[in-house]
Order: structure tokens, then C-alpha cells, then sequence
């Protein structure tokens, strides 16, 4: 019998941890990861346009030959020059994005009321917009 009653219980602070949403602490870190990941994926591609853009008669104008030529002549590591710089930004502006979401939607979580529905969807769109829009002048 104690141990359904502490089961219980238990479930009782998952399901109000689950309300309350991450912690400041686990955004951060999510948000860190999320913005490491991206980069880890997308800058390979970024250098080769890079690449092509600056000299695309060495290349031949062919992305894949850009590709092939940089690994024979560099290695792999070739695909990832400049990486160090957008590395650090990234994570701290992945970090802080997901920081800002999480706060606001426990904010609007907590005040959120059939009376106050508008003004909640107002701020909501607000936020978003101004997200996206940093994410489109970061572009």
C-alpha cells in the first residue's frame, strides 16, 4: 500500500513538472545542443558554397566536384574550416531562443484564462514573430 501511495506521488510531480516545462538550466542545455547539431550538419554545405561562390571556375561549377576535390586535397576536416566562430554562437543563440520560448510559454501558461485569450494569442504571435524574424535577419 506504501508503495502505490508513493507511486502516486510520483506521478503527481511528473505531471506538474510537466506543466511547469523545462527548467532554465535544461533549456539552455537543449537549446545548446540543438544549435551545435544544425551547424554540425549545415556548415559542410555552407563551406562548399562558399567555396564555389568565390572561385567556381576552379571547381568547375559542380558542387560535387567541389565536394570531392576539397576532401582529397584537405581530408574531411577540409569541410569544416571556420567552424570554431559560428560554433560558440550558435550554441548561445540556439540557447537563448529556447530560454525566451520556455519563459514566455510558462508566462502565458500561468496566466492564461478564457478572458485573457486574446491578449494571449497577441503576445504569443508577438514573441513568435520576433523569432522568426531574428531568424531571417541572421540569414
Amino acid at each position: 500500500m506504501i508503495v502505490a501511495t508513493s507511486s502516486h506521488g510520483l506521478d503527481q510531480g511528473k505531471k506538474s513538472q510537466a506543466k511547469q516545462g523545462p527548467s532554465a538550466s535544461q533549456s539552455i542545455l537543449a537549446g545548446w545542443i540543438s544549435g551545435i547539431s544544425a551547424l554540425s550538419l549545415v556548415h559542410p554545405i555552407d563551406t562548399i558554397r562558399t567555396r564555389l561562390q568565390a572561385n567556381p571556375a576552379q571547381f568547375h561549377h559542380s558542387f560535387r566536384y567541389c565536394i570531392r576535390r576539397t576532401i582529397a586535397q584537405e581530408g574531411v576536416r577540409g569541410l569544416y574550416k571556420g567552424f570554431f566562430p559560428p560554433l560558440c554562437s550558435q550554441g548561445i543563440y540556439k540557447a537563448v531562443i529556447f530560454t525566451t520560448s520556455n519563459a514566455v510559454e510558462r508566462l502565458l501558461r500561468e496566466s492564461c484564462d478564457s478572458q485573457n485569450a486574446f491578449s494571449n494569442a497577441l503576445v504569443g504571435g508577438a514573441v513568435a514573430g520576433t523569432v522568426c524574424e531574428s531568424e531571417y535577419v541572421k540569414m
